[in-house]
Formats: C-alpha cells, sequence, structure tokens
C-alpha cells in the first residue's frame, strides 16, 4: 500500500495550520488504521492445535446429532439472516 499525500503551503498560512490538514489527510487516505491494524496482527495457530479444535468440533457435532435423535433437543433449523 503506498499512497503518497502531497500538501502545499498557502499564502499566510501557519505551521499549524499545515500540520492540521496534513493529520486530516492522513486519516483520510487509511494509512494510521492500517498501521494499528497490523501491529496487532494474530498468529497462525500450530498444526496440533488446529486438529485439536476440529476433533472437538466432530465430537460437538455427534453430540448434538445424538440428543436430537433422541428428542432432548429441537433440530436446527439453520443460520437467519
Amino acid at each position: 500500500m503506498s499512497v503518497n499525500i502531497k500538501l502545499e503551503r498557502n499564502k499566510n498560512e501557519g505551521s499549524s495550520n499545515i500540520l492540521r490538514r496534513f493529520q486530516r489527510k492522513m486519516q483520510e487516505s487509511g494509512i494510521i488504521q492500517k498501521k494499528k491494524s497490523l501491529k496487532f496482527d494474530d498468529r497462525t495457530k500450530s498444526p496440533l492445535l488446529l486438529k485439536l479444535s476440529k476433533l472437538n468440533k466432530i465430537s460437538r457435532k455427534a453430540e448434538i446429532e445424538k440428543m436430537i435423535k433422541l428428542g432432548k433437543t429441537p433440530e436446527r433449523r439453520g443460520r437467519r439472516r
């Protein structure tokens, strides 16, 4: 992501006003938000952790299907949208 922000000083403009305009341009371009999101990037999960989570998901699904067959929980229709 390469964004160039170009500001030229207007006639009779103070340095504080230039700084204010620069900060506004930075916010509008989205550079700051992108950098902040990259700062707290999540690391990838290990293969063992992925395997355990998949096994837990399979066992939970089997347990729910068993409860539905026994009539202890109502059937799921699907997600609402």
